[in-house]
């Protein structure tokens, strides 16, 4: 079956970085999480731990623009409670 659907932009490029993060052609990419999502569904089959770490692992890098390192010092405990608690 063949099926057309219009993206917005920014989920065209989410799904195109997850994609290309785990090395996957965009179609077999959405297969994938298409027979995930019936599986589950239906309670089919699970994932194998391979294909769960692949997904896990491009999830982790869609998501790396938005990370915020802090310094260690930020997680101190007077960095955070200050003059509290004493």
């Amino acid at each position: 079956m063949t099926v057309t659907i219009e993206l917005p932009p920014e989920i065209e490029a989410d799904m195109l970085a997850q994609a290309e993060a785990l090395g996957m052609p965009v179609g077999e990419y959405l297969q994938s999480l298409l027979s995930g999502h019936m599986s589950a569904k239906g309670g089919g089959s699970k994932l194998s731990t391979e294909e769960w770490i692949g997904r896990f692992e491009a999830w982790v890098a869609s998501h790396s623009e938005i990370a915020v390192v802090l310094p260690d010092a930020a997680m101190e405990r007077e960095a955070i409670y200050g003059d509290h608690g004493r």
